[in-house]
């Protein structure tokens, strides 16, 4: 095998294992960081809750909503999305990260 043909190959196999790595690393951060995520209009979730797919989000509302503030909902595994509130252990926990 050529020179070049190896050092590709072993390049895109490096590259593949990187994306990989990158992905199972994620930035964790307090809630007082995911407040202000959620402000940004990202969606959040906590590494150590036990149903995957969950997040939650921030939803400003319009003229047409019932509600007149601003309130967190969150994604449950089912697929629903409701109004939520952190418990303490959300509000003191580290493992906040962006979905």
């Amino acid at each position: 095998m050529e020179p070049q043909r190896i050092y590709e190959d072993n390049f895109k196999d490096t590259a593949a294992r990187t994306e990989t790595v990158k992905a199972q690393v994620r930035v964790t951060f307090d809630f007082g960081e995911a407040l202000k995520r959620l402000k940004a209009g990202a969606h959040v979730t906590r590494l150590r809750w036990n149903g995957q797919g969950q997040y939650v989000g921030l939803q400003s509302p319009d003229e047409r909503s019932a509600n007149t503030l601003p309130y967190l909902w969150i994604r449950t595994v089912q697929g629903f999305r409701v109004p939520w509130v952190a418990s303490q252990a959300d509000l003191l926990e580290t493992d906040w990260a962006e979905r």
